[in-house]
């Protein structure tokens, strides 16, 4: 059966478990996941502590129903979506060997998303000794992205996406939790300086390096937090970040408003802030799932080309 996440058509878990991070961990979607009576104590997933690191050797094989070798006609393929490839406590090995099985189907476009993209480059030097050679682009349908909620995240984690060596590169805002500069078109330093395109002087002010020429992210998909106690996503930051792709023809993917509400101190819905704040200024409906995905009237389900 085909995944029900939107910007994907299947998904792939040769491994899975995760550690929270950040801001955007609190309501984590594949916990819950983990946590819950299909997965605990089944299908591989231990049932003390579900979402612990951990390989499926089992998922590496066509008898395994999400096993991308099943799949004659290309498809985008979401990988270790239950956890996190690039998680310090995840074994290189076992990167390596999620890498071949993909490389073997080429069909298909396998989409790795992270929280901690640093990591990839700390992969790929360690893959390059243990090699010995020199990796300047990974394939063409393997596209990475980063997970961003807040700015806050987008200022750490941006700059080091845009160093992966891949054709495609995304992020993904889920669960959007504020107003997010994705800083397209800015010229970046080494210090995390950032500057606008036009406005650029030869050298960095706060350290004296060159700035780094340039590079936007290829795709942007933006959602809602749902859930228990999930924070909302205004509609300004989503029109915003709109504009912001739109200005640059990046493909934009609207994925869900969500559920979240502004709340008292006592925990009821602050209605009057959902209000003032625009919660549903651009089209949420809570009769539709997770509050649906149009946006003033329109869909929006973009891919990079």
């Amino acid at each position: 059966m085909p995944t029900k996440i939107d910007w994907t058509d299947e998904t792939w878990n040769p491994g899975s478990g995760c550690t929270p991070v950040s801001e955007g961990c609190r309501s984590c979607w594949a916990r819950t996941q983990a946590e819950g009576p299909y997965l605990r104590g089944k299908h591989g997933y231990d049932a003390v502590d579900p979402f612990q690191i951990c390989l499926h050797p089992d998922r590496f094989t066509k008898k395994h129903s999400k096993y991308p070798g099943r799949f004659k006609k290309p498809k985008k393929i979401a990988v270790w979506l239950m956890g996190d490839i690039f998680h310090e406590d995840v074994p290189f090995e076992w990167v390596i060997k999620t890498f071949e099985h993909c490389a073997s189907y080429p069909q298909h476009i396998y989409q790795f998303l992270t929280k901690r993209p640093h990591r990839e480059a700390v992969f790929r030097r360690w893959y390059e000794e243990k090699n010995d050679v020199t990796v300047t682009q990974w394939p063409d349908n393997f596209w990475f992205g980063a997970t961003i909620e807040n700015q806050k995240r987008a200022d750490e984690r941006i700059p080091f996406l845009l160093q992966i060596p891949a054709k495609v590169i995304y992020v993904s805002l889920e669960p959007m939790l504020e107003n997010i500069n994705l800083r397209i078109g800015y010229y970046r330093c080494a210090c995390g300086a950032w500057e606008l395109e036009g406005f650029v002087h030869k050298l960095c002010a706060d350290c004296g390096k060159e700035w780094i020429p340039p590079r936007n992210v290829d795709w942007v998909i933006v959602g809602g937090e749902s859930g228990n106690n999930a924070r909302p996503a205004e509609a300004g930051w989503v029109r915003n970040v709109l504009h912001q792709c739109a200005g640059v023809r990046i493909p934009f993917f609207f994925k869900q408003w969500g559920t979240g509400h502004y709340r008292l101190d006592g925990g009821a819905i602050d209605s009057v802030r959902d209000r003032e704040c625009g919660v549903y200024h651009g089209g949420r409906r809570d009769g539709e799932p997770k509050g649906g995905h149009v946006l003033d009237g329109e869909t929006y389900q973009q891919f990079p080309a």
